[in-house]
């Protein structure tokens, strides 16, 4: 999946958009919002404008770790926001076809 990660780097919102299933689902916990259940975020659409949110505010991304076995995709990275904050996110992806139709993104 070098292209999730390429994508991800290069802060690709339509490249990473591509790669995800029209049904999808994003399960986002955030460092921010302990004790609170992870945001849920549903359909290609909605997942557009998060995506685009998220690249937007990243002012540089490195993927750290990544493997794919099988139909799930791991992947570390660490990104830097506008504001200069450091970020790690942690995701695991269920694919199907080879899109994301399932994610569970960590903030932290």
């Amino acid at each position: 999946m070098q292209d999730f990660s390429s994508a991800i780097e290069q802060r690709d919102a339509q490249a990473l958009l591509h790669l995800y299933a029209d049904c999808a689902e994003l399960s986002l916990a955030e460092c921010s919002s302990l004790g609170q259940p992870p945001r849920l975020v549903q359909g290609k659409a909605a997942i557009a404008g998060w995506l685009t949110q998220w690249c937007e505010q990243s002012t540089s991304v490195r993927v750290v770790h990544e493997a794919e076995v099988e139909a799930e995709l791991t992947m570390i990275a660490e990104y830097r926001q506008e504001d200069g904050t450091r970020e790690v996110i942690a995701l695991t992806a269920h694919l199907v076809g080879g899109l994301v139709s399932r994610q569970f993104v960590v903030l932290v």
